[in-house]
């Protein structure tokens, strides 16, 4: 398998400090942020060139949302309104921890909450579907080893048509956050998000 390159190839890193003012300058804020338990990124600019003509988030801002809505799940479940609340949803048939995560990211992960957007829209409609392939790389049955997963997502909206879209972003593991479903989390809805927005887009061309 070749090094990662897709649509939508995310990362994050510290950039070069050129002197040792501006990197004092940015460990200050990193402590403070750590302290405070802050999340805070420094991402260099030209890591996200060329994503795509219609997006404008990248993993970053889903990896800190998934922190705000993991420090507020942490303080509801709490409270005592959501230990006397009933165990489950009577709307949504989800529990209540479920139903409070899923609301929770809506909110705060902007990459979740386009995610959801466009399942409420899109996929009403019978005989939609998606469907979700793996990847890492390396490839290795040393998940240890692997600096990169992989994500291709394939659609299917009968009005639309079919779409397919491939991302990779880094494994990363970042304090505070306790409510990524695993590493293929924010890559699973960033696939179906530009698939989806592929496949629209090709629909109002041809219209």
């Amino acid at each position: 398998m070749t090094a990662p390159t897709s649509q939508w190839l995310a990362s994050n890193s510290m950039p070069f400090a050129k002197d040792s003012v501006s990197m004092g300058n940015m460990n200050l804020k990193i402590k403070i942020a750590e302290f405070f338990d802050f999340p805070f990124f420094i991402a260099g600019s030209d890591l996200f060139k060329n994503l795509s003509d219609q997006l404008k988030i990248t993993f970053v801002d889903g990896v800190i949302g998934n922190i705000l809505a993991s420090s507020e799940f942490k303080k509801i479940i709490q409270s005592e309104a959501f230990k006397q609340a009933p165990a489950f949803n009577d709307e949504s048939g989800l529990s209540k921890f479920e139903a409070l995560e899923y609301d929770l990211k809506r909110r705060h992960n902007p990459i979740y909450r386009k995610w959801s957007e466009i399942i409420d829209r899109y996929y009403n409609e019978s005989g939609a579907t998606s469907h979700y392939t793996h990847y890492h790389f390396p490839s290795s049955s040393d998940f240890s080893e692997v600096t990169h997963v992989g994500v291709k997502c394939s659609v299917r909206i009968p009005s639309y048509g079919n779409s397919e879209a491939m991302v990779w972003m880094p494994r990363y593991s970042v304090r505070g956050d306790s409510l990524s479903s695993g590493h293929s989390d924010l890559p699973e809805r960033m696939s179906f998000i530009l698939a989806v927005e592929n496949l629209l887009k090709r629909a109002s061309s041809l219209s």
